[in-house]
């Protein structure tokens, strides 16, 4: 599938990249996150260095990510379970 050229800018630098047309607005709407986390990285710990920011940044949103995973293989999980025990019942019901 053909790329579209796309400019992004996250903490005052413009990046030009190449994205699937179905992602462009993913990718958009990443890029204005990460820009809104750092403004509030920024007011809240008067932090001024783009590294440490972006640092934090990337910090913040792994973490999230991190619990997000754990959280979905947990309900996963917990799905199977029900569904194993679904199955089992149907199946004793049916003999």
């Amino acid at each position: 599938m053909k790329e579209v050229s796309i400019s992004i800018s996250i903490a005052g630098n413009t990046y030009p990249i190449k994205v699937k047309p179905e992602d462009e607005q993913s990718v958009e709407l990443a890029a204005r996150l990460i820009s809104d986390k750092i403004k509030v990285l920024k007011e809240t710990y008067k932090v001024s260095d783009k590294r440490d920011l972006l640092a934090m940044c990337a910090l913040q949103l792994a973490t999230q990510n991190i619990e997000l995973e754990s959280r979905t293989n947990s309900s996963s999980t917990q799905l199977a379970e029900k569904l194993i025990e679904m199955d089992t019942l149907v199946s004793s019901r049916l003999k």
